[in-house]
């Protein structure tokens, strides 16, 4: 039989083994909680990403052809695509999602460039506002 010091030497030994292993599924089951919530909030995030362009494909359907329409030949798809999802396909000053266009914040004659920075979307309305151009009469009716 056991003397009493090696009886409480195993239950020494016993506690800190399941001490140790308890600690360790700890830090592991902490580590599994944080990979599961960055997942999770990657999910939500990419659920917000796919909603976003979902309703940008629906407003699509209300405006002009916007990545390949022949008014903006000078602007590279790229810039077009990366614009138009800065606006969300709304009009930079009034958030109107019709007859949309791009346009220069400064204009090319002036030192702009044809960099995102430097392009709106821009409503007709807004555009004639901006440039001082007069509504023609079908506009008007």
């Amino acid at each position: 039989m056991l003397n009493t010091i090696e009886s409480v030497i195993i239950v020494v030994l016993l506690f800190l083994i399941f001490f140790f292993l308890r600690e360790k599924t700890s830090v592991e089951d902490k580590q599994l909680k944080e990979r599961f919530e960055k997942n999770l909030n990657e999910r939500d995030e990419l659920e917000k990403l796919l909603e976003i362009e979902n309703e940008l494909k629906e407003k699509k359907s209300n405006t002009v052809e916007y990545f390949n329409d022949s008014l903006h030949r000078d602007i590279a798809v790229g810039i077009r695509q990366e614009v138009w999802y800065k606006y969300k396909g709304e009009c930079s000053k009034c958030s109107n999602i019709e007859d949309i266009l791009y346009d220069h914040i400064i204009p090319i004659p002036m030192g702009g460039t044809n960099n995102a920075d430097n392009i709106e979307l821009i409503c007709g309305n807004c555009y004639r506002k901006k440039h001082d151009i007069p509504e023609s009469e079908e506009q008007k009716a």
